[in-house]
């Protein structure tokens, strides 16, 4: 059965079009999974035009070239990564070999993996065009950051119209799940041969930052394109606070309304009961993240690598401050007893070495590497005359037939003459033909289908690659 968001957004598309969905997201009321509900979105955003999007947002759609002239900046904190989780980057990218590819996907899952768990990956399908590479939740209460990576520049545009009304629908999707004032910017990601440009949305204006992609397509450039990686963890580590900020404001809310307890409880909570519980946990890991961004954006004014550390050890101890642990935050400490564990799980299984002064004989390469020219060449010959037979897919009777045509002590050789000769053409080419569909006479047809493959399987170097 499909979920009730599903049929209200295809009915008001079918209805209205892609405004009809836009406006029917700003409308109030609240639903259960906000998950599912941005998902079902998405199929009419999609076949979404950009001038019709820009009319609807009031963008000016004045210069083609460049669709975001006149936009204000996205103001996100400068920050400064450590070399510890470049080189992570690095080594990731090195590793695939794939290039631009690489360049995207590395940072994206490293950077994201920084944040524990507490910001978490839902990816999504291929969409006409883009590749949606990961939707980003905040515990999955809360969605900050869309990320797409464009496939061809014809596209972007339309693409980014897409982002738009993604953006839109998030950020409403937010202020309905989460009903008090104070909602973070939600942000995405769009790239095209030239830059990636980072796009965010308050509800009301949209706002960018573009970013060069690297000029050299070599793996060791993007590789090393930290200005990517930094804006990147710039603008998930300003979304993370954001959003402590927003579930510290509702926690302060709730305590002072008597509704900080699990639901389903009518007891009032007093503010100092609360503030020994969930807000104080918000409280430190509000004010270790604010501390972690500081030393991040001194790292970056001062170009030092010890301050970016500090960064990221107060970025963990925020994250281990974090008071909702209905799950285990994988911090580099839960990584290194998960794994310690691991590994001694393994090392109970290993046995003591019988022999310690054991050691293989050397092997005879010459024996190994050694080849019978003589007896390889005729095995590929054989599997060519055989792959020739395969492609014709005749009946065995017919190849039968035909067999008498390329009779000899080598068909390999009779069959690559006659290719040769046949590609040629000329008088000898004829008289091949005619004295071919001579030791046929009853059926001249198969006989010409016959050559007229033959001919063509030399055209493509079936033969002369083994000759």
């Amino acid at each position: 059965m499909p979920h009730p968001a599903e049929n209200s957004y295809d009915a008001a598309y079918s209805t209205s079009g892609i405004r009809g969905v836009l406006i029917l997201l700003q409308e109030e009321g609240a639903f259960a999974d906000a998950t599912h509900t941005f998902m079902a979105t998405r199929r009419s955003f999609s076949k979404a035009g950009y001038e019709e999007v820009a009319a609807f947002f009031r963008i000016h759609d004045n210069n083609k070239m460049n669709p975001f002239d006149g936009w204000p900046d996205l103001e996100v904190p400068e920050v400064l990564l450590p070399c510890s989780v470049l080189e992570q980057i690095c080594e990731r990218d090195i590793d695939s070999q794939a290039g631009i590819v690489a360049s995207m996907a590395g940072p994206y899952q490293v950077v994201l993996s920084l944040f524990a768990g507490i910001l978490r990956d839902r990816p999504e399908q291929r969409l006409a065009g883009t590749l949606v590479e990961g939707n980003i939740f905040c515990r999955e209460k809360l969605l900050l950051f869309v990320r797409v990576k464009l496939e061809t520049g014809i596209w972007f545009t339309r693409a980014l119209a897409q982002v738009l009304c993604e953006l839109h629908a998030a950020w409403h999707l937010n202020r309905r799940l989460n009903a008090f004032v104070g909602l973070p910017m939600v942000f995405a990601s769009l790239s095209d041969a030239d830059n990636s440009y980072f796009i965010g949305y308050n509800g009301k204006k949209f706002y960018q930052r573009a970013v060069a992609n690297p000029v050299d397509g070599s793996i060791l450039d993007h590789a090393s394109n930290a200005l990517l990686t930094n804006s990147m963890f710039g603008v998930l580590l300003d979304g993370y606070l954001a959003a402590i900020k927003l579930y510290a404001r509702r926690s302060v809310a709730r305590g002072s309304q008597g509704d900080n307890m699990p639901p389903g409880s009518n007891r009032t909570v007093s503010m100092t009961e609360c503030e020994s519980n969930t807000m104080q946990g918000w409280k430190k890991a509000l004010q270790f993240g604010i501390m972690s961004s500081d030393y991040f954006q001194y790292a970056y004014k001062h170009g030092c690598d010890d301050a970016a550390e500090k960064g990221l050890d107060f970025l963990y101890q925020s994250l281990n401050a974090w008071p909702d642990k209905t799950e285990d935050l994988l911090l580099p400490s839960t990584k290194r007893s998960i794994l310690a564990e691991m590994m001694e799980g393994h090392r109970r299984m290993l046995k003591k070495n019988p022999n310690p002064d054991w050691a293989p004989e050397a092997p005879n390469l010459d024996d190994i590497v050694s080849v019978d020219y003589v007896d390889w060449k005729a095995k590929v010959q054989q599997e060519a005359v055989e792959r020739f037979w395969e492609i014709l897919r005749l009946p065995a009777e017919s190849r039968t037939l035909l067999e008498k045509v390329t009779e000899g002590d080598d068909p390999f050789k009779r069959l690559a003459y006659l290719a040769e000769n046949l590609h040629c053409g000329g008088v000898l080419g004829s008289a091949l033909e005619e004295s071919a569909i001579s030791l046929l006479p009853s059926d001249p047809f198969l006989v010409r289908f016959f050559l007229r493959v033959l001919r063509m399987t030399w055209d493509n170097g079936h033969w002369t690659k083994l000759v």
